[in-house]
């Protein structure tokens, strides 16, 4: 086992059907929000902390807007993370821990998961080994440019994710109570933190303004952002191991083998390792970022599987450590167990298939395909069309298709610019009053944002309508009193329904006046 073919292998599995899968909500608003100049300042006035992800797909969509070409940047920051917790093990153990630890990570499921999709957390997972890897050279090596490195990757991971800041936490703690070095290196690591706190003050002031939002369980930004996440137990842990280990696709049992099978290494690198110095930074990088996000999520729950991603590298770390002590002839049936668990749980996993309830698999859903539905709308559209979406959940991907696409072709006519109506809650319990959005197909312009207009007086303005029905959970979506089916009650007085298309997780009305 080389770390060529370790890599190539990881490569090929995070580029295998990475275009298959329209972009999903939080995929496309990171590309929406990317529209804009290059003004940090003004997107942290704005709350957003999540910057550095965004102000890197400025420049990255450059190359393209597609799906293949916008999620190739995932993949690459998740290859670059195997080379570089290789380099981190190879450091601090030894080579043989380092190809164990390279592979466990370029197999794994949960993160190849995130390295095929176009969020920042491939990005926070190799600017967190990339941290700790120039946190250990610095201490060891005591030279400027370690620390200046140490001082880079840590403020970059700040604008990249808030819980950047656990594993900051982590290495202090680490640096202060079991860091015995000279005065020299001491000395270079407080002023290389006292630089990283300076250059984080506008990310720490955006945070604190965000976070008295979300404490506000009554403010529609907490409700919206984090008021859709379970309540934790201490069940909410397990599922969390369970997911580092066999993603999220596989059932119970396969679950269960495979969390035995990563367990019993895993304790094996804790009390079997020969040097129990080296062992406790990996351990404590894995275990303080998941107690802080529990702890947090007992008074407000924001605990979600994805936002400790950046700990799952270092659980492959000990892993390797446990697999470094074993016998030979061992290690070679647990290298062929781990890749057929993987194997396995890939296989399903590709398929966009998730295996449980919701609490299970936090913040995850099945993909939809808004993609298919929406070319087929614009393949299909006159001048004269209005399209209504009700679903807010995913109308985003949505906005995002009717902008780059090269297919919408339109006639001059009356209306210059048809609509994309999107109804987001209703507002009258006498009627289907709804908030109204309004955005141009041709032109990409939003406008009249949260104008609210009666349904029967908007429906009027239009002789042909699609309504786009798609929501996380058909089963609410189609009970009587859900705001799908009185979407179609009103359309259903004056419209016949002329067209109707089934994608997965999307269906597509054509209403035509009678």
């Amino acid at each position: 086992m080389t770390l060529f073919f370790i890599v190539v292998t990881g490569v090929l599995l995070r580029l295998y059907r990475l275009e298959v899968f329209s972009l999903w909500f939080d995929e496309a608003d990171s590309v929406l929000s990317a529209i804009q100049p290059l003004q940090t300042l003004e997107m942290l006035k704005a709350g957003r902390v999540l910057v550095m992800h965004n102000l890197f797909l400025n420049f990255w969509k450059i190359i393209g807007v597609d799906e293949f070409r916008l999620r190739l940047s995932s993949v690459i920051f998740g290859v670059l993370a195997i080379i570089i917790l290789y380099l981190l093990a190879k450091r601090v153990f030894d080579k043989k821990t380092a190809l164990w630890s390279a592979f466990l990570l370029a197999i794994s499921p949960f993160n190849i998961y995130y390295s095929q999709e176009l969020r920042p957390y491939a990005m926070m997972v190799l600017l967190t080994i990339c941290t700790v890897y120039c946190f250990i050279k610095g201490w060891e090596e005591k030279r400027i440019l370690y620390w200046s490195g140490y001082v880079i990757f840590a403020v970059l991971n700040f604008y990249t994710h808030w819980i950047a800041a656990f594993y900051f936490f982590t290495l202090i703690v680490y640096s202060v109570f079991w860091c015995r070095r000279d005065a020299g290196a001491r000395k270079m690591f407080f002023i290389s933190n006292i630089i990283i706190v300076v250059l984080s003050v506008p990310w720490v002031w955006s945070l604190v303004r965000i976070s008295r939002l979300v404490i506000d369980r009554d403010s529609l930004f907490s409700q919206i952002s984090i008021g859709w996440i379970p309540p934790v137990d201490y069940t909410s842990i397990l599922w969390t191991l369970k997911n580092f280990t066999a993603g999220y696709s596989v059932n119970h049992f396969a679950a269960v083998t495979t969390l035995l099978l990563y367990g019993l290494f895993f304790f094996r690198g804790i009390f079997c390792s020969r040097d129990k110095q080296k062992i406790l930074l990996p351990l404590l990088l894995f275990i303080v970022p998941v107690i802080l996000l529990f702890g947090i999520s007992k008074y407000r729950s924001c605990y979600i599987d994805r936002y400790l991603i950046a700990s799952c590298p270092f659980f492959c770390l000990i892993v390797a450590c446990g697999l470094k002590e074993t016998k030979r002839i061992f290690s070679f049936f647990a290298l062929v167990a781990f890749t057929v668990f993987s194997a396995w749980a890939l296989t399903i996993q590709y398929n966009n298939f998730l295996a449980g309830s919701f609490i299970e698999h936090r913040g995850v859903q099945c993909k939809k395909q808004e993609r298919q539905a929406a070319e087929y709308i614009l393949n299909n559209l006159e001048v004269e069309d209005g399209v209504f979406h009700v679903c807010r959940s995913t109308v985003l991907p949505f906005e995002f298709y009717f902008k780059y696409t090269d297919r919408l072709k339109m006639p001059p006519g009356k209306r210059e610019h048809p609509q994309l109506l999107v109804f987001l809650k209703e507002e009258n319990d006498s009627g289907v009053g709804l908030e109204l959005c309004r955005y141009s197909l041709v032109t990409g312009d939003l406008d009249d944002r949260y104008v609210y207009r009666p349904v029967d007086v908007t429906v009027e303005d239009f002789d042909r309508i699609w309504l786009v029905f798609s929501e996380w959970d058909f089963v609410l979506a189609s009970k009587p009193g859900s705001l799908e089916n009185k979407m179609l009650e009103v359309l259903k007085k004056n419209y016949r329904i002329e067209d109707l298309k089934q994608f997965s997780g999307v269906i597509v009305y054509l209403f035509i006046k009678k």
